[in-house]
């Protein structure tokens, strides 16, 4: 199975991407950065653009949000459009 994991180099992210390839998923490991985590694909992904997430998403059978949400004056209103994005 195809799992898209983003938020892949924090803490809960880095555990998923682990496990998964235990159970030898492949694995996109998208972050900000685009950081390589294991064995995983890189993704260097903003999560407020919605069409790379969109196209990003597109290229998984599984896809596992594990973002915490950033400190701005926008918190709630970019959570809820990361969220929608993702549904």
């Amino acid at each position: 199975m195809k799992l898209l994991i983003i938020g892949a180099t924090g803490m809960i992210g880095r555990r998923l991407v682990a496990e998964a390839e235990t159970r030898a998923h492949s694995v996109i490991a998208a972050s900000r950065s685009g950081a390589p985590v294991g064995t995983a694909k890189p993704l260097a992904l903003d999560v407020m653009d919605i069409d790379a997430l969109s196209q990003a998403a597109a290229q998984a059978d599984v896809v596992i949000g594990a973002v915490s949400p950033r400190s701005t004056a926008n918190t709630m209103e970019e959570a809820l459009t990361y969220g929608q994005a993702l549904i």
